[in-house]
Formats: structure tokens, C-alpha cells, sequence
């Protein structure tokens, strides 16, 4: 599983579904573009009459609007500094407790802003607040509590320090239950917050996850034990009341009414009647797609952290029987993929379709992307365009002529799952696309004009629709349908002629039947007269197709051909010849040897770094999609033997940036060290990678070594002479966090956060050794070296200036207090630039580097995170307000001269000869070029659509577009029924910058009912549709 990890102060605003708009200035323009947790926690927020969900996804907390629970709707996102473990919300803040890292305290009027935060001792579990007190459970600290009467500046109020494990915490009345794994439930008096005790403990329960209190009755979440209920109406002596085990391990519980809903990890929701808490029992549960670890209520819906399932909505009006109500599916999960004419499609969940050139296996290279404003689980690629099945977005239709640039051409909105697709060519030369759509069954669209799909036809079959496969029997093709519960189906496209017997107005009806399957029916394969079942925990059943011709008539069935069981739960298989290649999900790839039909064993074995969705056989290479983890090609030529042969991540997060030559170095801190060639700017392309220990946040290159500040790990050293095939050859493990490195002869400095600079001795790339040391009094997160002195920007302390001419024994020149948080610092000539947070840019003289002065500053409108200055421009990357670009050819007056807003925040920047490559959340990273106002007349606009913005919206919002050359652009508003609402424009427009206006009403004037709405930009090269929402 990946460690995804975001500063604190990381400003992330992209909607789910759509992208921001790019947009260029009079000096900044984009040249080429290179292309994105698992959900822990949740809690409710209401306001203003408004309910909200805080989801804590990896380490990014997000505010959604549910007022329609079916439709989540994001209004705001930040990142904190760790995983976040657990949220709580009081007034109009949020507190997430996050690890290593403590508590950070967000302002909900303004989200995309951390307000405060406090460093924890040990890693923060879960946080509850009774303002003006915040009480954390700290593990292997015990409970800490925390002053927050100033968000901005919370402060330690007492500690009770407990060996062993502590990860939950529950209040009650002058009360707190601390959840304490194997040791129990601890409950501590904290009437008096300045000194906690403790009263009493309870460590008989199994092991305790969660606490929740409902009158003089503590709810148990303990894990393999299940529900626990125990009596604290003697709250010195609490006794266990009943319980309720059920399989699976209890996560977390939320008394509501008469009921106590748990998070049942891969047991789902489970629903436990305790209008008698002595007497308790289940009377309802849900399933998810993945494992539920926490959850809380809004009414009659239950909102559910579902790890990679992201955000699930549980509708719970009844009672036994809940269903499925909405969700909100976090970024990044490979679930399928195509390989057509050298390249692979893959359908990447929440982030649409991914499209890389597999022309080497060994290598493969991102070149396009298309943001789905649904979950994309299949994708059918018969020719030019890509027919998507994407959740709850239906069917989307996308044209893939140019893989770099694919667009939207069509959709239509299906009233289920789309989990399946499948393209048909009936009779009269028309096609049709058949889509497994859950619980609603499988429909068949026309899809013979892209840009305009129609429901021809569709079968409400029982079961859960989920996969499609053709079979080809005696000259003839068949359909099959994985039906989930059910088991497989044949499906058959009936033909209705007219009375007229006119072949042009002839429809289509669909058939099928199926009984109960033996477990859950994920897909169904063919090949060689095989017929392949994945029957979850049921393993693999074969059937082998039977021909006989029965009085002069050919028919086919299939008996039965035995079960191979995998490790754990069978999701998909591969045939070829006698050998079947089974997607076991948490296990990996197993090969099956068919030769012999009495004894069926796994003859080959691969495991994989993520629960793996399916596999897809190329050549001697099988193509693994493996969740978060991307895609794995492993070499298959010897069946028993299995090599990896390439792998491809879905990039995340790029935090650091050097650019040597040709070649672009990136910090990716999720996955690694990542190579770039961009001597094409407009077509930079992956070349190389290697994987660090750590999370990567910096970089520097020295001659062939590239030197890594990898977070928790401290210094990598990565030897890049070839750098198609980087490799670590030494490393050295920090007492703090490393964010960013820089090396000078044989010597690396490492601003390493709390533990302040590290010198480190890497005359022996092998075996680099510290030399000496400086605690800053802050946290040291970046630095520079000139001459004899080290230049640290250290947070909240400003600037440091600290001698380095003795390595042993560095000592403190100058201290230069700041306004903002220091982050990064660059020298060039006799001025250090500093990037300051909500303070912009900072210019400071250190001509004498013991009386350094601030001589100019330019206030950036957004949060100045990183920086690189060439010859006399400043860039700063500004986090949600794009890439500031400042003269500072006096350093006493610093102008900003243009701005690009990239569509998401700016995490960090550097210079390449004329371009400036800086990473965003969107594309990872971007070549910008640059040159002097005004605009040269050769530079024409990209077509891009934003988002609209706000959404949702009450009275009204905005649609920024551009326009790359002259024509007609159109923009009309429709409803969820497809039906056109209003068109905002329709006339010809020169290239350029546009906007346009929506007040929320139709073409009459008329107020539109809240809902979700579509609106289609058409532009003389581009089409974009994307989904917005009204509340009233």
C-alpha cells in the first residue's frame, strides 16, 4: 500500500469530475504537460441548515455537501501532514488527528486553510473536542490534552501518559474512555482538564478499536470480538452489558435511535437493535465494495469511510434492508484495461481513463488522460473512440484519435452502476454498446453516433450486473453476463421489425435468465472451450463447451469442469491454451495448469504490492492491475517462474524539482525518483525511475548522484549515470523529517524538519556518515548553501544563516525573523529569496552574512510553498494560485509580472534553459515557456473548460473557458433527463480568455429546481460536458 503524505498547508481545489482551467499570462504559457488515500475517517458537519461529510482520505481532509445524499458534492479540500487517522467537528472547525504529524485545526468557513496544528509526542489516533479543550489519544502515550480556545495557536494543557496501545477515544459526561487495543477500555476522570485520572479499566473485551458513550452505555468497537456493551452507570466499576460478534472485525460504532451502526471492516455495515442494551441484535447490514473503519450518521443515511472504496452513503430508512444511496470515490484505482495499437487504456476509477504507451513493456510512458466524472471500471475500444462504463456517470464516450488529447464526445447518464461495456455491431451496420449496470441490469444504447448515445433497450435481471464477455460457438457469437449474486447469463439481443417490415425502424429487446451463484459472480471469460467463472471465495469454476449435432442440428452447452481455489477471493482470469491466469485480489497472479483435468494446481505464483482487480494477457507479458499500485507487467513465457518486466504507477504528487540538461528529476513522495526527458517540452516523457525507502520531498544533483531528502528516511543517494536505470547506492536515516537536500563536494546538508540541519559525509556514496549538526529552533524545511554558511528557512523562525566552515561543529551566524512561515530559500548573488507562505516572496541582503536584512517582498495572492529564481525573475510556486512570476531586478521593489494558473495547486518549481517546469495536482508536471509582454502573435490560447465555479451553487456560477481560434462556441445548461435547460451562448468568438454566467435559471426566466445539471462547451476544437449542482 502506498504512503501518501501532503504538507499541511497544501492547498488542493479540484472538483471530482472535472478539471480547472488552465489559464496562461501576458509571460507564461504552457508548452507540454506530463499526467494523480484511502479513506480512513469521516464525520458529520452541519451548518447553516446544510449538511456536510468530513472525509479524511490518505492525508487530504475534504468537505462535501450531502444535503442530497445520493450526490456528494465537494466544496473544499486541504491536505495535513500525515494519514489521517480521525476527524472531529465543533462549530465551525474540524480537528484531524494525523499520525506523527498531531492534530491540525481547519477553519470550515474557509477549508482549503489549516489554522493551527500541535505536534503530538507519539502518533495521534483520535481526536474528540469539548471546547475549549481538544483530548487526542496519542498511542503509546496515552491521552493528551490540548488548549485550543485560539485555533491558531493551540497549546498543551496535561498529559496521562499509558504504556501500551491507545488509538480511540470517546467522551461522556466529566469522562473520557480511552479505546486501548489489547489492554481494553481505560476511563478517565477529566472534570478537572489540567489533571486527568484514572477511575477505572476494563481489558477483558477483546481488542478495542473505538469508544462511543449514549447516555450511562459505552459502545465497544473491539475487533475480532465484535460489539461490545458496557454498563458505566457506576462509572468507577463499568461492567460488560451483552455482545455481538459477527465475522469480521469491529472498527467503529455510532449509537443512533434504537440502533448501533458498526464499521465492520470487510464485513460492511453492520446494524445491532439496542433498544435494550442488555439484549442486543442484528437486525440489518450492507456490504461494501472494500472495508468499512469508520462511519457516522446524518438521518436516516450512514456515511461510511470505505478505505478504496473512498465515501459510501447507506440510505438506513429501512431498517433491514439498506441500499446504496450515493458515494464519493477518492482518486487513482486501476480497475481494468485495453491494449489496442501499442497502447494500454486503463480504466483508473475516480481518475478516468489513463492511456500509456506500452511499446516497451519494460517502460512504460503516460501520454494521455481523460477526467471521468465517474468511477471508470471498463472501457470497449473498437476503433476511435473509447466507450467508458463509469459508475454512477453511466456511459461516457470518448475520442481517442490523438491518445495524447482524448475528448469527450457523448454520454448517457445510466440509472445504475456502469460496471461493464460492450460494444455490439447488430444487423443493420449500427452499433450499439451493451452496459452491466448493477442492480439496474443491462441496457443496450445506440451508440452509432458518439456524440449522441440513446436507451435502445433494457433487461432488469436479477442479480448485480457486473461483467460482459462475447463467446464465438459454431460461427456464431454469444453474450455472457457476470451477474453477481447470480450466476453467469446468456444474453440475447431479440430484433422487432414494424409491421411495414421497414429494416430501418427495427428495435431490440434483450433476454436472459440465471440462478444463484456459489458465491459472487465478479466476471466470466472464454477462450480454447473454456468457460471461466470468478466465483469470489468460490475460486474458479470451469465449464467445457460441449458441441454434438442432434438429428442434423449443431447445439452446445457447457458441463461441468471442475474448481480451482485460489489464496483468497478469484476476481478474474486469462486463458490461454492449458494455462488459466487468475486475479486472486490480496494474493496476485496465480497460473493454473488445465493440462491435466483431475488435478488442477498452480504451477506459477506472483504477488503484488496492492488487492489486484484483474489481469489482461499481451503477447509473453500479463498486464496486472493492481489497485493504487498501477499497473505490473510481469514476463509469463516460463509459466512456473514469473518476472516483473515494468510497472507503471499512477503518479501522485510531485513536491520537488531539478532540471539538469535535457533531463527533469521529480520527487514523487509517493513513489520515488522519477527521470524525465524534456528536450521536446511539448512532449516530455518518463525514462526512468527508482524507489526510495521514504517519502521523497527534495532533491539535488551533484556530477551523476542525485541526492534525495526521503522524509521519515532522511538522505538517498541515487546514482543516475544512466538515467534510464537509476539506482540507490547509499542511504542515511535522519533523526527527523527531510525535505530538502543540497550537496556540495563531499558533503550533503539536509533540512530535516524538527531536528533542524544534518551534515552529512558522503565521500562514501555507500556508507554516508554525519558529520555534525544544528537544531534550528523551528522546523528546518529548506536551505541553500553559499561559501561558508548554510541559509535555512526555518518555518515560524524566519531565516537562519549557520556557519559550515567546521562540519563538526556548525554554529548559529544570524537569525532574521519573518512575517509568514519560511519554506524555501534560494541564493542568487548577495540576496536569499524565501517563499512565505501567506507572506509571498521575501527578499533578504546577506552581503554580510551576519547582519542579513530584509530589503524588499512581494505579498503573492496565494501560499508561496517553493521557489526558483533565474537571472532576475522570481518564480514562486504560489500552491492554489498557480505560478507567480516577479522581477526582482531591484530587489528593493520586487513587481510580479505574470501568473499561470495551472488548475491546482503549484507544489514546486525550476528553471530549464527558457522553460519552467513546475508540478500541479492535476498533470504532476508541466513545461511552461516564457517570454516578455506582450503576447507574441504565434501564441494562441488552449482550448480548456473549468469546472463552474462555486459548485455547488445556490444563486448562481461561473464557466471559465478559452478559446484556441476563431469560431462558434456554444455553452447550453441541461437537466439530469438530458433535456436542454438554457443556452448561455451561441455566437463566434475570437482566441482568447472567456466567461460565462449562470444565474440558475431557464430560458424563460424561470427558477430551475435543485439537482445536478450538465453543461456542454463547444468550442471550434473541443466539447466538454460537465456535471454541477444547485441547492437551494
Amino acid at each position: 500500500m502506498k504512503k501518501i503524505l501532503a504538507i499541511s498547508i497544501f492547498l488542493l481545489s479540484v472538483l471530482p469530475g472535472g478539471e480547472c482551467l488552465a489559464q496562461d499570462s501576458l509571460n507564461l504559457r504552457t508548452v507540454g504537460v506530463w499526467p494523480y488515500g484511502l479513506t480512513n475517517a469521516v464525520n458529520k458537519y452541519i451548518s447553516g441548515g446544510h449538511d456536510y461529510i468530513l472525509m479524511g482520505s490518505g492525508r487530504r481532509i475534504s468537505l462535501l455537501n450531502v444535503d442530497d445524499p445520493a450526490h456528494p458534492c465537494i466544496t473544499g479540500e486541504t491536505g495535513v501532514a500525515d494519514d489521517i487517522n480521525k476527524i472531529w467537528a465543533d462549530g465551525n472547525y474540524a480537528y484531524t488527528a494525523h499520525g506523527h504529524s498531531g492534530v491540525s485545526i481547519i477553519d470550515l468557513t474557509d477549508p482549503h486553510h489549516i489554522r493551527g496544528s500541535y505536534k503530538t509526542e507519539g502518533p495521534a489516533k483520535d481526536i474528540e473536542v469539548r471546547w475549549p479543550y481538544a483530548y487526542v489519544a496519542v498511542d503509546s502515550q496515552g491521552l493528551t490534552v490540548l488548549n485550543i480556545s485560539d485555533p491558531a495557536d493551540p497549546f498543551l494543557v496535561s498529559r496521562l501518559n499509558f504504556s501500551g496501545e491507545t488509538i480511540g477515544i470517546g467522551l461522556g459526561g466529566n469522562y473520557a474512555f480511552l479505546a486501548s487495543g489489547g489492554n481494553g477500555v481505560r476511563v478517565l476522570n477529566i472534570g478537572n482538564p489540567n489533571v486527568p485520572t484514572l477511575i477505572a479499566s476494563c481489558n477483558s473485551l477483546g481488542y478495542v478499536y473505538d469508544v462511543s458513550v449514549s447516555g450511562s452505555y459505552a459502545y465497544v468497537a473491539a475487533g475480532d470480538s465484535g460489539l461490545r456493551v458496557m454498563d458505566i452507570s457506576n462509572i468507577s466499576a463499568p461492567v460488560p452489558s451483552s455482545k455481538f460478534k459477527f465475522q469480521n472485525k469491529a472498527r467503529a460504532a455510532v449509537r443512533s435511535g434504537d440502533n448501533v451502526f458498526v464499521a465492520g471492516d470487510f464485513a460492511g455495515l453492520r446494524i445491532i437493535n439496542a433498544a435494550t442494551p442488555g439484549k442486543i441484535g442484528e437486525v440489518g447490514y450492507f456490504k461494501t465494495a472494500y472495508n468499512v473503519v469508520d462511519l457516522c450518521m446524518i438521518g436516516d443515511h450512514a456515511f461510511l469511510a470505505d478505505r478504496a472504496g473512498g465515501l459510501r452513503v447507506i440510505d438506513v430508512s429501512q431498517i433491514k434492508n439498506p441500499v446504496l444511496a450515493g458515494q464519493f470515490d477518492t482518486p487513482g484505482y486501476a480497475k481494468n484495461l485495453l491494449i489496442k495499437n501499442g497502447y494500454a487504456y486503463i480504466s483508473d476509477g475516480d481518475s478516468g481513463l489513463c492511456i500509456a504507451d506500452i511499446s516497451d513493456p519494460v517502460a512504460p510512458v503516460a501520454v494521455g488522460r481523460y477526467h471521468s466524472p465517474g468511477f471508470v471500471s471498463a472501457a470497449d475500444i473498437p476503433g476511435r473512440h473509447a466507450y467508458l462504463a463509469a459508475g454512477g456517470a453511466g456511459l461516457r464516450i470518448v475520442d481517442i484519435l490523438d491518445p495524447a488529447n482524448p475528448v469527450e464526445t457523448g454520454f448517457w447518464d445510466s440509472p445504475g452502476q456502469a460496471n461493464d461495456v460492450l460494444l455490439q455491431t447488430m444487423d443493420d451496420e449500427r452499433r450499439y454498446a451493451l452496459l452491466a449496470d448493477g442492480d439496474s441490469g443491462i441496457s443496450l444504447v445506440y451508440v452509432h453516433d458518439p456524440y449522441n448515445p440513446v436507451d435502445t433497450a433494457r433487461l432488469d435481471s436479477v442479480g448485480h450486473a457486473c461483467g460482459l464477455t462475447t463467446v464465438s460457438i459454431l460461427g456464431g457469437s454469444s453474450i455472457l453476463g457476470a451477474m453477481g449474486t447470480h450466476d453467469f447469463t446468456g444474453i440475447d439481443i431479440w430484433q422487432i421489425y414494424p409491421d411495414s417490415l421497414d429494416s430501418s425502424k427495427v428495435t431490440y429487446a434483450l433476454n436472459a435468465g440465471s440462478g444463484p451463484a456459489a458465491d459472487y459472480n465478479y466476471s466470466v471469460s472464454f477462450n480454447d472451450n473454456k468457460l471461466c467463472i470468478s466465483n469470489g471465495n468460490q475460486g474458479l469454476s470451469i465449464r467445457n463447451l460441449i458441441i454434438e449435432n442432434l438429428n442434423g442440428v449443431w447445439i452446445y452447452w457447457f458441463s461441468p469442469g471442475g474448481t480451482y481455489y485460489t489464496s483468497t477471493k478469484t476476481k478474474d482470469a486469462a486463458i490461454s491454451g492449458n494455462y488459466a491466469y487468475v486475479t486472486d485480489k490480496y494474493s496476485g497472479l496465480q497460473v493454473a495448469d488445465f493440462t491435466d483435468q483431475g488435478n488442477r494446481g498452480g504451477i506459477g505464483f506472483y504477488a503484488v504490492p496492492d488487492s489486484m482487480e484483474t489481469a489482461l494477457l499481451y503477447g509473453n507479458y500479463a498486464y496486472l492491475l493492481c489497485g493504487q499500485a498501477g499497473i505490473r507487467i510481469v514476463d509469463v513465457t516460463q509459466k512456473s517462474i514469473i518476472t516483473e518486466a515494468g510497472a507503471y504507477d499512477i503518479p501522485l504528487a510531485v513536491y520537488g524539482l531539478q532540471a539538469r540538461d535535457s533531463l527533469a528529476y521529480a520527487a514523487d513522495v509517493n513513489s520515488g525518483i522519477r527521470v524525465l526527458d524534456i528536450s521536446d517540452a511539448a512532449h516530455p516523457r518518463e525514462i526512468g525511475y527508482c524507489r526510495t525507502a521514504g517519502t521523497p520531498f527534495g532533491l539535488d544533483i551533484a556530477d551523476s548522484i542525485i541526492g534525495v531528502a526521503d522524509g521519515e528516511f532522511g538522505l538517498a543517494l541515487i546514482n543516475a549515470k544512466d538515467p534510464v536505470s537509476p539506482v540507490v547506492v547509499g542511504s542515511w536515516n535522519s533523526p527527523g523529517f527531510a525535505y530538502k537536500v543540497k550537496m556540495d563536494g563531499n558533503s550533503a546538508y539536509l533540512a530535516d524538519e524538527s531536528a533542524g540541519l544534518r551534515i552529512i559525509d558522503i565521500s562514501d556514496k555507500a556508507m554516508p556518515v554525519e558529520t555534525g549538526f544544528y537544531n534550528t529552533l523551528g522546523n528546518a524545511y529548506g536551505l541553500d548553501i553559499k561559501g561558508g554558511h548554510a541559509y535555512v528557512a526555518d518555518g515560524s523562525n524566519g531565516l537562519q544563516v549557520i556557519d559550515i566552515t567546521n562540519k563538526a561543529d556548525p554554529t548559529l551566524t544570524a537569525s532574521l525573523s519573518l512575517p509568514g512561515t519560511a519554506y524555501d530559500v534560494a541564493i542568487s548573488g548577495n540576496y536569499a529569496y524565501l517563499a512565505a507562505g501567506y507572506y509571498g516572496l521575501r527578499i533578504v541582503n546577506i552581503a554580510d552574512p551576519n547582519h542579513p536584512a530584509e530589503t524588499g517582498y512581494c505579498n503573492t495572492a496565494g501560499y508561496a510553498r517553493g521557489l526558483a529564481v533565474n537571472g532576475s525573475t522570481a518564480y514562486v510556486a504560489d500552491g492554489h494560485n498557480g505560478l507567480a512570476s516577479i522581477d526582482v531586478s531591484d530587489p528593493t521593489a520586487p513587481r510580479q509580472t505574470g501568473r499561470y494558473y495551472s488548475g491546482s495547486s503549484v507544489w514546486a518549481a525550476a528553471v530549464s534553459g527558457e522553460n519552467i517546469l513546475l508540478s500541479d495536482g492535476n498533470y504532476i508536471l508541466r513545461v511552461l515557456e516564457t517570454w516578455q509582454s506582450p503576447l507574441p502573435p504565434e501564441k494562441r490560447y488552449e482550448s480548456l473548460v473549468s469546472q463552474n465555479y462555486p459548485n455547488p451553487f445556490k444563486a448562481g456560477t461561473r464557466i471559465n473557458y478559452s478559446v484556441s481560434i476563431f469560431g462558434r462556441v456554444s455553452i447550453s445548461i441541461y437537466n439530469a433527463y438530458g433535456q436542454k435547460v438554457i443556452e448561455l451562448v451561441n455566437q463566434e468568438k475570437n482566441g482568447g480568455q472567456y466567461s460565462a454566467y449562470w444565474d440558475g435559471r431557464d430560458q424563460q426566466g424561470r427558477p430551475v429546481p435543485c439537482g445536478v445539471y450538465f453543461y456542454r462547451v463547444s468550442t471550434p476544437d473541443l466539447t466538454r460536458t460537465k456535471k454541477m449542482m444547485i441547492i437551494r
